[in-house]
């Protein structure tokens, strides 16, 4: 088979993705252009971000679909992208893209150390890059409040040692331990977001970030703790989780895998009924009228979807068949999107999109400006129903494992597993759960080009590594994240 990867195209990804670039002055495939401002039809006042940690978009929509719920009502008036997809399998580098509109290897935000594996669980994560604009900078400096309301050890400070929170100001913090996992944090956090929205003055603008992590942590729990939530579920709830259940979840429904299965769907339809309660809430209260709401995930999960891949289990993952961060498969990278805008009517929309267009979409929505040169992200406003876009979206900044790079155009997909020179290809459309790679002469020519228009990308100066107070830390390890980390070299409260 006739390839074009050559030892040149190795090093120069391999490096960008290690943190380690010295590419050229020029590169040879300059980033695409910020797309010119297309008129929209009323620019709105607020703008309410909705992150629903670690939720796979099969699991929300089929959920929604079969239970028929408030949310799903809702949604008939929103923008659904149902190939909405995430620049990351992991928190850190998928919301530094969210909020930026730039991909992980260009604002570095979560990128790990390892010349050919990497781990979170180990390492300390890179910090965003200080250059790096976001849409909360945009709006703070318009002079809008910048609120973040969240049980995320990764957004619920205003200095969380990886950057992300640049350009909010005031934060409310809901903190799960290792032993409050399986606790309840919506019900507050929603409290506290509608003490905030009516305390908000007639004139005042906000921009507000709200942050689940029930998704993330309910099934994380012990074995007795996951049953103990079961017994609590209807016949009809467990037979709609049942059938969303991806299917080498649940091959066993006693087995340890499908209990956990269960208990996040349980999770997701919670969630549903949470962003339901505050869309009725701002309709109630009349600022829907004038409140853009962006509803998405960060990333998704793994349920035994790929076990026996290949992938190593080693110590840069306990589980490498379950969770997130060790994998670039769809599971992990497709996510739930839907917007609520006053100006757009509610449509379907099956072009691929990603994450990295938020941010320019919202500070679109505002009215604000947020440019940068090698902007990644496109208006979702724009983006038309159907029909297969050209545009190549990628995924990268592994959580834990072999160093790997995504690439993505229309429903065709690629991933290259650097170290190990392995490549895959996947018809999304044909194969959507990714178990038989087609490649051909033609796709490893084409995608080979896209790999090397992406490590042109990595910015010329060296990563740094984020920082953080011993508590941080100390919080972070308590739910698996840094254990490799000493707390020597933390920094000091």
């Amino acid at each position: 088979m006739y390839r074009i990867r050559t030892a040149l195209l190795l090093t120069a990804l391999t490096l960008a993705l290690s943190g380690c670039s010295r590419q050229s002055e020029e590169p040879t495939s300059p980033a695409a252009a910020v797309p010119a401002p297309a008129p929209v039809r009323e620019v709105v006042s607020n703008l309410l971000l909705i992150c629903v940690d670690t939720v796979r978009a099969d699991t929300f929509y089929s959920l929604g679909e079969r239970r028929d719920d408030r949310l799903q009502a809702w949604q008939d008036d929103a923008l659904v992208f149902h190939q909405a997809q995430s620049p990351a399998p992991w928190t850190v580098p998928a919301l530094g893209s969210a909020f930026s509109g730039l991909w992980p290897i260009q604002h570095r935000a979560g990128q790990l150390p390892g010349a050919t594996h990497v781990s979170v669980m180990l390492s300390r994560p890179g910090l965003m890059r200080k250059d790096t604009d976001t849409i909360a900078m945009a709006a703070r400096n318009a002079g809008m409040a910048t609120n973040v309301v969240s049980s995320s050890g990764w957004t619920f400070e205003a200095i969380n040692g990886v950057g992300i929170n640049h350009g909010f100001s005031e934060f409310h913090k809901f903190a799960p331990s290792l032993e409050t996992l399986g606790d309840v944090y919506w019900e507050p956090m929603v409290d506290k977001w509608e003490d905030m929205i009516s305390a908000q003055e007639q004139d005042e603008r906000a921009l507000n970030f709200v942050h689940f992590i029930e998704a993330h942590n309910w099934h994380l729990v012990t074995a007795a703790e996951l049953d103990e939530r079961i017994a609590t579920f209807s016949a009809e709830q467990r037979a709609d989780y049942r059938a969303t259940a991806p299917e080498r979840a649940c091959a066993d429904e006693a087995s340890l895998m499908c209990r956990r299965y269960l208990v996040y769907a349980h999770a997701v339809g919670v969630l549903r009924d949470a962003v339901a309660n505050m869309l009725d809430t701002l309709k109630s209260s009349g600022q829907l009228d004038n409140t853009a709401v962006v509803l998405f995930s960060d990333h998704g999960e793994e349920f035994n979807d790929h076990i026996g891949d290949g992938r190593e289990d080693s110590k840069y993952r306990q589980e490498v068949f379950f969770g997130h961060g060790q994998s670039l498969y769809q599971e992990q990278l497709r996510v739930p999107l839907v917007v609520w805008h006053p100006s757009e009517e509610g449509r379907a929309i099956d072009t691929p999109v990603s994450l990295v267009d938020i941010a320019p979409s919202a500070a679109h929505w505002l009215g604000l400006e947020l440019i940068a040169p090698d902007m990644a992200g496109e208006l979702l406003h724009e983006q038309p129903g159907h029909g297969t876009a050209e545009r190549v979206l990628y995924a990268s900044n592994i959580g834990a494992g072999e160093i790997q790079v995504a690439a993505r155009r229309g429903d065709v997909k690629s991933i290259w597993y650097i170290p190990s020179d392995r490549t895959a290809f996947y018809d999304l459309v044909q194969d959507p759960a990714e178990l038989h790679s087609t490649p051909s002469n033609a796709l490893v020519l084409e995608f080979d080009g896209y790999f090397l228009e992406h490590s042109q990308l990595q910015p010329k100066d060296e990563s740094e590594a984020a920082k953080f107070t011993e508590s941080q830390l100390k919080r972070l390890q308590s739910i698996g994240y840094l254990q490799g980390v000493d707390n020597a070299e933390a920094e000091e409260e």
